[in-house]
């Protein structure tokens, strides 16, 4: 199944195959689909199976049908497609996952537009422009980082910190 040559399905995020038949014979037959010839293999599907459901999160979905006998043939597979869109296309901002956007850190909502505080910003507060503002003695994207009373050292969240060289570990 490939969409790409078709102007109006040009802009999709992702195919859905839906089998109506399938009855393979196990022992000689399978049909294995991936995103691509001799790409990400996301199912391979023998024997007699109930109305599978399969997604493909890209444009192109590639099935390779193989059958090893020619004296036990069975009625085969037949299924039906559809394409799905992730709105605005995740803004770029995140991974379009069957029709819903999971985003990146730092992004929210349902198209990923929303910038957003990492972390709620621990102990400090996000401002305006969701980048934030840390508190003395804290830094980083989220004043993840703290200086240690009293000294010149750095803890970060997890390590080992040298009061010799000074450094962490």
């Amino acid at each position: 199944v490939s969409t790409q040559s078709t102007g109006a399905l040009s802009q999709i995020d992702g195919i859905r195959l839906q089998f109506i038949l399938f009855d393979l014979n196990p022992s000689y037959s399978q049909l294995v689909i991936s995103d691509r010839p001799g790409g990400t293999v996301l199912r391979v599907l023998t024997g007699k199976i109930d109305s599978p459901l399969v997604r493909v999160p890209s444009r192109t979905a590639y099935i390779e049908f193989s059958n090893n006998s020619t004296s036990e043939l069975r009625p085969g597979f037949q299924a039906f497609y559809d394409t799905f869109l992730c709105p605005k296309s995740c803004s770029n901002n995140g991974d379009c996952l069957f029709g819903v956007c999971v985003c990146h850190l730092g992004w929210n909502g349902t198209d990923c537009s929303q910038k957003v505080c990492v972390d709620n910003c621990n102990s400090g507060y996000c401002n305006s422009d969701n980048t934030c503002i840390c508190p003395t003695g804290a830094f980083g994207v989220a004043c993840e980082s703290h200086f240690c009373s009293g000294t010149d050292l750095i803890v970060k969240n997890s390590g080992t910190i040298s009061d010799h060289d000074r450094t962490l570990r």
